[in-house]
């Protein structure tokens, strides 16, 4: 557990989708690799300590007093929130700059509870198949290449260049026809974070502050070694990644709310962000001064 335990897709109906991969996250304790518990690890959002990463608990998703509790809208650091009611994103005037949200957050939840922990994709996404936003799909593997200039839809290619709306409707796309139960969405802010908690209990200290060019300074394809820890690549590096977590910081583009979305990690050739570093994002853009704006997905049952 303490290394990190992968899962392979061997079902999908998908061959560019078939074969992903995909690490277990668990919720409450683990045993080490010398034989001791871990400490308790709770489903929840966190700040963490900037100088040595300890993890400060802000909402806990459920407890035995409040099992609801991820539907209170709790903001950290002024201005992020992870909303509970599904919107599919920016309405056709912008005029209160909506991010996507989880699609079922209540659902997700309910499966953390249920099995002791969630999946989250080994490796940011690459394209996988489809023709257009509609029908796209994503996969969970070691990328064939990337472009710097625009996004090449070629089965492998790392996901570079995508906003947070289509990079939720992706997320939602891959595994909508699974006919075992198994939903996939973008991370949401609790994957993220409790991500996080659990990387550093395992062993890995400090890696909430990971510097994203103390890595990498170039963009790389997925799963290169630059960045593994409990069998996750890219966390700390690489690409900024897409969230469900929502922004109510804005500045007026016109008269439209422009930083509506949240992305987190740090990327390569930043030496600002970090891996539980959370930036504003414009939800409709899709590329910072690195052409590295990435997702990744988390799986549950439903």
């Amino acid at each position: 557990m303490q290394q990190g335990i992968v899962i392979e897709d061997a079902f999908s109906e998908d061959v560019n989708v078939r074969g992903s991969q995909y690490v277990w996250i668990p919720v409450g304790k683990f045993t080490k690799d010398d034989g001791t518990e871990s400490n308790e690890i709770v489903l929840g959002r966190y700040t963490f300590n900037t100088s040595n990463g300890t993890p400060t608990l802000q909402q806990a998703a459920y407890t035995e007093e409040k099992p609801e509790n991820y539907k209170n809208t709790v903001v950290i650091d002024s201005y992020y929130s992870e909303l509970s009611t599904y919107r599919e994103g920016i309405n056709s005037n912008w005029e209160d700059g909506q991010n996507a949200t989880a699609y079922n957050l209540e659902a997700w939840v309910n499966s953390v509870k249920e099995n002791g922990g969630y999946y989250i994709g080994r490796y940011e996404a690459s394209y996988a198949s489809g023709s257009n936003i509609a029908n796209y799909k994503a996969s969970s593997k070691v990328s064939k290449g990337f472009s710097g200039d625009s996004m090449s839809y070629t089965p492998g290619t790392l996901w570079n260049f995508i906003t947070q709306l289509n990079a939720s409707k992706v997320a939602l796309n891959t595994y909508e026809d699974s006919s075992n139960g198994i939903k996939s969405d973008l991370m949401n802010s609790y994957a993220w974070d409790t991500a996080i908690v659990y990387i550093q209990e395992a062993g890995n200290t400090n890696y909430a502050n990971k510097i994203g060019n103390s890595i990498n300074s170039n963009l790389a394809n997925t799963g290169t070694g630059l960045d593994e820890v409990c069998k996750i690549n890219d966390i700390a590096a690489n690409c900024t990644e897409m969230t469900t977590e929502y922004s109510s910081y804005y500045s007026y583009a016109g008269n439209y709310r422009v930083f509506p979305c949240v992305s987190r990690g740090g990327y390569c050739g930043d030496s600002v962000g970090y891996t539980t570093y959370r930036y504003k994002f414009a939800s409709d853009s899709n590329y910072n001064e690195y052409r590295a704006v990435s997702f990744r997905l988390t799986l549950y049952l439903e």
